[in-house]
């Protein structure tokens, strides 16, 4: 999806055809080039589904790595202001580690508070919704940290205990629902919960099926 739209993307509040609603907003272009950038290598390095109609099947051998460096340097190149932002909040990263420990803290204790039930699933999603679209960056931050250590997570989901398993479950397929994940981190979602689904019962890491059945 991003690959098509990133061309067309503009300021909320402005879009081409006048109406005051852009297809992609430049927030939501940057917020997600920033999520699928800072994507686990493990995750990164894993090939697309062969796709002719965008230009490559399963002999080209593309991984989401290269589809994600394609799509930022043509963002980059249509939008310098997605790039000056990525790159202050880059340099900002990097000149306050205290900061950046502070949002993985929250990002992990919203977490905690969902697995001891001291908050619902649903009170951390409708917060989610807040965080995505605030002009904080603060909070910001504290929900792409959040989309990006679940994702990171998955690998470990099939050693997690049922109960947990579960509650993990309930929260990834409430993002997807909710419409908190789109595009190209949409679909990575979904293909890991179609791979969990396909495991076998009885498979070393079919547990991880559980959380979506």
């Amino acid at each position: 999806y991003l690959g098509k739209t990133f061309a067309t993307a503009s300021l909320r509040g402005t879009s081409p055809d006048g109406k005051g609603c852009p297809l992609l907003s430049l927030e939501n272009l940057t917020l997600s080039l920033q999520i699928l950038h800072g994507l686990d290598s493990s995750v990164l390095s894993q090939p697309l589904p062969s796709s002719p109609a965008m230009g490559y099947d399963e002999s080209s051998a593309i991984s989401i790595s290269d589809r994600v460096k394609a799509l930022l340097e043509a963002s980059f190149a249509t939008h310098p202001t997605v790039k000056a932002a990525l790159s202050q909040q880059a340099s900002f990263n990097s000149s306050n580690v205290t900061n950046a420990d502070d949002i993985e803290e929250m990002a992990n204790s919203y977490f905690q508070k969902i697995y001891t039930s001291e908050q619902s699933i649903g009170e951390v999603v409708e917060m989610l919704k807040r965080f995505k679209t605030s002009g904080n960056t603060r909070e910001n931050d504290i929900f792409a940290c959040m989309i990006h250590n679940l994702f990171d997570e998955y690998r470990f989901f099939s050693k997690y205990p049922d109960k947990e398993l579960r509650i993990t479950g309930i929260l990834f397929g409430t993002l997807i629902q909710q419409q908190l994940v789109s595009s190209i981190t949409l679909g990575i979602a979904l293909r890991y919960v179609l791979e969990a689904l396909r495991k076998p019962p009885g498979a070393p890491t079919s547990s991880s099926g559980k959380m979506f059945r």
